[in-house]
């Protein structure tokens, strides 16, 4: 692809996002919900679901760890060798993309991170729902599912958003 084609897909990512109103609302219920079972599935303390927006991600839910955004250091769903399904890093100290990430060395001592995505109608990737442990792990095939099911909840709320915005 072309870099003028990636950042034509990049800007209408960009403008689908603030179309559904989302950045820099209050704490919701439902997606507090979906963050505390997400945490509980996967057995770690903390959980999230971030919006990317242009330079930062915004957190809109967070479990056991206080996060309200971080600038964007690596662009996750971008690296060629990750689906748009489901992403997990045993342990972040071992990969480059968490290189320079502030998730690497802050005061909870994250090394586990596994994330699925959160996208629109369009199939834009708008963020994610996150999930991160203080020790390196792995998943079972039970809890990916449990989390892509969870992802695939905040889509729809995000979509409903969007519709409910256009009325």
């Amino acid at each position: 692809m072309m870099l003028s084609s990636q950042h034509g897909i990049e800007a209408d990512r960009i403008a689908a996002l603030y179309q559904i109103e989302i950045l820099d609302t209050d704490t919701e219920e439902d997606y507090d919900n979906i963050t505390e079972l997400a945490a509980q599935i996967v057995g770690t303390p903390f959980a999230a679901i971030a919006f990317e927006d242009e330079g930062r991600w915004w957190y809109k839910a967070t479990q056991g760890i206080e996060l309200y955004e971080l600038p964007v250091y690596s662009k996750i769903w971008l690296d060629e060798s990750i689906t748009n399904e489901f992403v997990m890093f045993e342990d972040i100290h071992t990969h480059q993309l968490f290189d320079n990430h502030p998730l690497r060395n802050n005061q909870q001592g994250i090394q586990f991170f596994a994330a699925v995505p959160i996208s629109d109608e369009n199939g834009f990737i708008l963020g994610h729902l996150s999930v991160m442990g203080t020790n390196p792990q792995a998943l079972s095939q039970k809890q990916i599912s449990a989390l892509q099911l969870l992802g695939r909840q905040a889509s729809s709320l995000l979509r409903l958003r969007h519709k409910l915005n256009k009325l």
